[in-house]
């Protein structure tokens, strides 16, 4: 397993750009996704776009939190970033042992973690859709 990068992946359905979210909906019938489910996500995406710091997001597929651990923790990184990650590591545990909070049907789990007033924050978001393993800063 290895990360991409959201421009090698044109189907993606989230796209996180500095300081700025936007939701882009795939033409691919197959990818679609509920209006519930799309309102849900924008939702979640305002609240990002919202982060004025350094904001680090991970998407992986669901069950693969270990894995997703293991690349994290092998890939070496500024302090900050590394801080952040950390967090995200400890939520992916969380996430782990108590599967039911972020939904029955997710098969993409997507969190974002980001310093604000010397504290580091996440936030999470599951997708119906699956995703590949994505690291961005």
């Amino acid at each position: 397993m290895e990360w991409v990068s959201i421009q090698d992946y044109p189907r993606a359905l989230v796209i996180y750009e500095r300081k700025k979210a936007k939701l882009v909906k795939n033409n691919l019938e197959s990818s679609e996704i509920s209006s519930a489910e799309w309102l849900s996500l924008n939702q979640f995406l305002y609240e990002v776009k919202q982060i004025d710091s350094t904001c680090i997001s991970v998407y992986y597929p669901y069950g693969k939190g270990q894995e997703t651990i293991s690349l994290l923790q092998e890939t070496k990184r500024k302090e900050p970033f590394e801080i952040i990650e950390s967090e995200i590591e400890k939520r992916i545990t969380e996430l782990k042992e108590n599967p039911s909070s972020v939904g029955k049907f997710t098969k993409t789990l997507c969190i974002f973690g980001w310093i604000k007033n010397g504290k580091v924050n996440t936030k999470e978001i599951g997708t119906s859709k699956k995703l590949p393993y994505i690291y961005m800063v």
